[in-house]
């Protein structure tokens, strides 16, 4: 008889549907907070994205994480140099180097340009 249970309840559509979820829930991440502005950024590449009429499918991402302020940069590609290019030119020469900048080790981010 338990097993005719367990076989009922494994293939029954609302015991599937409300039984509670054993996995963590997932939330925000939370990154540390430093107390300087531009002492830490963070950069991370979103997309592929429907091409826009200036054939840009990639937003890169560079957030201040003590602010929380962020610039958003569209680009054609995301290679390396494309996500170089408006980190030094817009963040790096209009607001100095930062001590830290962070990522998610994407192949982007761990190559010789960056």
């Amino acid at each position: 008889m338990g097993k005719y249970i367990a076989e009922y309840v494994k293939n029954c559509p609302d015991c599937n549907r409300y039984k509670p979820s054993n996995q963590k829930p997932t939330g925000l991440l939370r990154t540390p907070v430093y107390a300087q502005r531009f002492e830490t950024l963070a950069i991370d590449l979103f997309g592929p994205l429907p091409e826009t009429s200036s054939c840009k499918k990639w937003i890169f991402l560079v957030e201040n994480t003590s602010t929380k302020w962020v610039e958003l940069f569209a680009l054609k590609e995301a290679t390396s140099v494309n996500c170089a290019k408006p980190l030094v030119e817009e963040v790096f020469l209009r607001y100095g180097l930062p001590c830290r900048l962070m990522s998610d080790n994407g192949p982007q981010f761990i190559c010789a340009v960056l």
